[in-house]
């Protein structure tokens, strides 16, 4: 019995998971390769604008008080939360992962969601794959050692995370 042959391969893939080590960390390495296929190629800034639009323009359904907190939300100073959400949307189609700074009060009340750079955010896990921190880096990928964050300090968005990996996948 004879059976088709291929004529192409393709190379075998394993999880980016966390491993026996204390701490795994990870960081997006090739965000201006593809923030610049996302400026460059029109085809793909329509898809990935589209669905960002779409899914935003779905609403937010919540009870007064919360929608009323929402609005108050204004990001840099002329966000709104709308355009927030649609921002991460749209970095995490890009990047695989979006990040917001979570801006609490005294009370530990959220007051307001600040989007950050997704290249500048390195993810640490421990070795259940828990995320036990965010650290935030400057351009050149040196640590800013004032800028860590607890995982309730940021808002993180990611897109088809797979299996125990703690960071998503880029269109």
């Amino acid at each position: 019995l004879k059976t088709a042959q291929a004529d192409w391969e393709v190379s075998s893939e394993s999880l980016d998971s966390p491993t026996d080590q204390k701490e795994t960390e990870f960081q997006i390495q090739d965000w201006p390769t593809k923030y610049g296929y996302y400026k460059n190629i029109p085809e793909l800034h329509a898809a990935i604008d589209a669905k960002a639009t779409w899914t935003v323009g779905k609403g937010i359904k919540g009870n007064q008080s919360t929608l009323f907190k929402l609005g108050l939300i204004d990001g840099n100073g002329v966000d709104t939360f709308n355009t927030i959400i649609e921002n991460m949307i749209r970095t995490y189609h890009i990047a695989g992962d979006s990040y917001a700074e979570a801006i609490m009060d005294e009370e530990g009340k959220l007051m307001n969601i600040k989007p950050l750079d997704p290249s500048t955010i390195k993810i640490i896990a421990n070795r259940q794959g828990f995320i036990v921190r965010y650290e935030q880096t400057n351009k050149t990928g040196k640590r800013l050692t004032s800028k860590r964050f607890k995982p309730e300090e940021i808002f993180h968005l990611s897109r088809n995370r797979i299996g125990d990996e703690i960071h998503g996948q880029s269109m």
